[in-house]
């Protein structure tokens, strides 16, 4: 939570909608290739996906590197 930036995140995080969900797997639904190289990583830089939720799925990754 003392993370430089991480308090930015959180805000943006908060900002995020639903229709931005949607709009992130409608983007991905059906289009071959996508979804194959859809892990959580590669979604945190598609420019399809709302900023916030990319700034989400980057958090998960941060929050969870050492936890097995």
């Amino acid at each position: 939570m003392e993370r430089k930036g991480f308090q930015k995140d959180v805000k943006r995080i908060v900002e995020s909608t639903s229709e931005q969900c949607m709009a992130a797997l409608q983007a991905n639904a059906g289009q071959l290739g996508d979804v194959r190289n859809s892990n959580m990583e590669a979604l945190t830089s598609n420019e399809k996906i709302a900023l916030e939720l990319r700034t989400a799925l980057r958090q998960v990754l941060i929050s969870t590197k050492d936890v097995l």
